[in-house]
């Protein structure tokens, strides 16, 4: 985890990743201030260098602190790293929302704004939003 202010993270990322700092520069120039929504300008972002921060500061950089925290942390990279931080139903099922199941296990099940019903799925990811659903099935009885 990172911690820095928006002004000192620039004075390091141009002087460790100059080409990183111009080509956002250069993209930023180009916003159309006071726009609600502002998508980064295709013509400056593809010519910027693909590197993490990591890599292009943070073990580079002569003023960083690394300090000792117990936060549970985890990069929540799937959907069942999401699964593993939850409370869990007698049947191994996180649910959060409007949401009714029968033999359903081992699932995420997340409803939004309307009814989710899950029935005889196992190891299913499923998110309700107001306008999208996504069904991820891993194990689904029906292929048993």
């Amino acid at each position: 985890m990172f911690m820095f202010t928006a002004s000192r993270y620039l004075q390091e990322l141009k002087l460790y990743g100059n080409d990183i700092f111009e080509s956002c520069r250069a993209a930023y120039a180009q916003f159309e201030k006071g726009a609600e929504f502002q998508p980064i300008p295709e013509a400056h972002f593809s010519t910027c260098r693909s590197d993490s921060i990591d890599y292009a500061v943070m073990e580079r950089t002569k003023t960083a602190a690394v300090i000792a925290l117990e936060a549970g942390w985890s990069d929540l990279g799937a959907w069942d790293a999401v699964w593993d931080l939850q409370a869990k139903d007698k049947h191994r099922n996180v649910i959060s929302g409007d949401v009714l199941t029968t033999e359903t296990k081992g699932s995420y099940i997340q409803s939004g704004s309307r009814l989710v019903a899950a029935v005889g799925v196992q190891d299913t990811v499923i998110i309700e939003t107001v306008d999208a659903i996504l069904v991820a099935c891993s194990i689904c009885k029906a292929n048993r």
